[in-house]
């Protein structure tokens, strides 16, 4: 009989212990919703393929969140260094709706064996839409696609 309590008291003190955590960890409040993306956002990324020419292809997508049915004038800048000091290149870029602001842009590098950089500017700064523009690729005569970085 003793031996049949403690068993059953044990068994008790287990399963307080076992969902005390449980308890803890569940939150009393659900947690607030997150608002929906505001401004300009690359939703695809940003990549690049070359083509057996040599000629590189561009794509994108960027979305307006405060107005989606407007188009979108970008910029592709390329330069030679990954704080674009040293711009080669400025490509403008239309993004349209009907489209779904999808942009396939060609580019043929104007230098020879050398690593290029690039990103997506909205306007002419890259403080207009600094999510956009943070978002830097690379494309390399050795590679056949772009890389980020």
């Amino acid at each position: 009989m003793i031996n049949r309590r403690l068993f059953l008291r044990a068994i008790a003190i287990s399963y307080l212990t076992a969902i005390s955590p449980l308890s803890l960890a569940t939150p009393t409040t659900p947690p607030a919703a997150t608002p929906p993306p505001r401004g300009y956002a690359l939703t695809n990324g940003a990549t690049a393929r070359k083509r057996k020419d040599g000629t590189w292809m561009f794509w994108v997508r960027i979305v307006n969140f405060d107005d989606p049915g407007t188009d979108i004038a970008a910029n592709l800048q390329i330069a030679t260094d990954k704080g674009f000091q040293q711009i080669v290149d400025v490509l403008p870029v239309t993004l349209s709706a009907s489209r779904s602001f999808i942009a396939q842009i060609p580019y043929v590098p104007r230098t020879g064996n050398t690593q290029l950089y690039y990103r997506y500017l909205i306007g002419r700064s890259a403080s207009t839409a600094p999510t956009v523009s943070v978002v830097v690729g690379t494309i390399a005569p050795w590679d056949n696609e772009s890389r980020d970085q």
